[in-house]
C-alpha cells in the first residue's frame, strides 16, 4: 500500500547508491519526532531498527551478536502482515518514537541494560501478526470458535507470538548473553509492556498516569529528584512509553500524521478520520 519515498541522487543510476543515502538520512533523523517511516523503503527500515538497537545501547554487556539481531529484525519484518496500518512501516515507527521518547523525557539513562532490551523487544513485538482486524472483531471470533471460552486479546496474541520467536533466537546469540534468570525477566517484561498497548485498558492507564505526575510534582516540591521512581512507578513509565508511541501519530507534524490516519481509514468509522483530516482546518479559521 505505501509507496516510499526515495528523495533524488541526481549523480547516480544505481539503486544501492540511493538507498545508501536513503539510509544516511534517515539514521540523521532517528532521534527527532520528524521521522516519518513512510519515506523509506521495508529494507531501509530493516537497517534504521538494526541502527536504534544500538542507539540503545543494546550492544554493551549482552554479547549480541549483529548477524543475530539483523536476522531476527528480518523475521519480524516477514511476519507483519500487509496490513493498511498495523504493519512493518507501524513497527519500526512505535520502535523509533519509544526510542525518542526515552531519551527525550531522560528514561533511557535510568534504565538498566535488560529494562532497554525489553523496550526494544516489545516495541519490535508489539503487533507481531496483527491479523488486520480490531480487537473487538478478534475476541469475538475466538470466542465463536472456542465455545465462547476464549478470552484471548490482540495483545495476548502478540505477546505469545513474540515468546514464540524469541525462544527460537536462544542459542543462537540474541539473548544468550543473559543468564537464565536474567532472560525470564526480560521475556516477562516484554509481556507487561506488550499488553500495556490493549486501548481496553486506556482509562485505567490515565489515571494511573495522573496519580504519578502529581506524586512526582509533590517530591519534586520537596527537593527529590523527580526522575527517581520506585519500581512499580518505573515500570509504569515504561509501559507508558510503549502504550504512548502506539498512539503517537496525532502528535507527529501534520503531513504525518494525515498519511497515517489515510492508512487507518479502513480500520475505523470513516467519521473520525474525516475529524483528523479537518482538524488543522479549524485552527486556520
Amino acid at each position: 500500500m505505501h509507496e516510499y519515498c526515495v528523495r533524488e541522487v541526481a549523480t547516480s543510476d544505481s539503486n544501492s547508491v540511493e538507498q545508501t543515502l536513503d539510509f544516511t538520512h534517515a539514521k540523521s533523523m532517528i532521534e527527532s519526532i520528524k521521522f516519518n517511516t513512510l519515506n523509506y523503503s521495508p529494507e531501509i527500515l530493516e537497517r534504521v531498527c538494526e541502527e536504534m538497537f544500538f542507539r540503545f545501547q543494546l550492544d554493551l554487556g549482552l554479547n549480541i551478536r549483529r548477524s543475530s539481531i539483523t536476522v531476527f529484525i528480518s523475521d519480524v519484518r516477514r511476519k507483519m502482515f500487509d496490513n493498511p496500518y498495523h504493519n512493518w512501516f507501524h513497527v519500526v515507527d512505535v520502535t523509533q518514537t519509544v526510542f525518542y521518547f526515552a531519551r527525550k523525557s531522560g528514561m533511557l539513562n535510568c534504565m538498566t541494560t535488560k529494562e532497554r532490551l525489553a523496550l526494544f523487544l516489545a516495541a519490535v513485538c508489539h503487533d507481531l501478526e496483527h491479523p488486520g482486524v480490531s480487537n473487538q472483531f478478534f475476541v469475538s471470533h475466538a470466542a465463536k470458535h472456542s465455545n465462547g471460552k476464549s478470552t484471548v486479546c490482540l495483545e495476548q496474541h502478540h505477546s505469545s507470538k513474540a515468546c514464540q520467536l524469541l525462544s527460537n533466537f536462544v542459542g543462537s546469540g540474541l539473548l544468550d548473553g543473559l543468564a537464565q534468570g536474567d532472560r525470564q525477566e526480560v521475556m516477562q517484561g516484554v509481556h507487561r509492556l506488550i499488553l500495556a498497548t490493549d486501548m481496553s485498558r486506556h482509562t485505567d492507564y490515565c489515571k494511573r498516569l495522573e496519580a504519578l505526575i502529581q506524586a512526582r510534582s509533590a517530591a519534586e516540591c520537596t527537593g527529590q529528584n523527580p526522575l527517581s521512581f520506585s519500581p512499580e512507578d518505573k515500570q509504569l513509565v515504561f509501559e507508558l512509553l510503549l502504550k504512548g508511541a502506539d498512539v503517537s501519530n496525532v502528535v507527529k507534524p501534520y503531513i504525518t500524521a494525515r498519511a497515517w490516519a489515510v492508512s487507518f481509514a479502513p480500520t475505523v468509522p470513516s467519521i473520525y478520520i474525516m475529524v483528523l483530516l479537518l482538524l488543522p482546518l479549524a485552527f486556520l479559521s
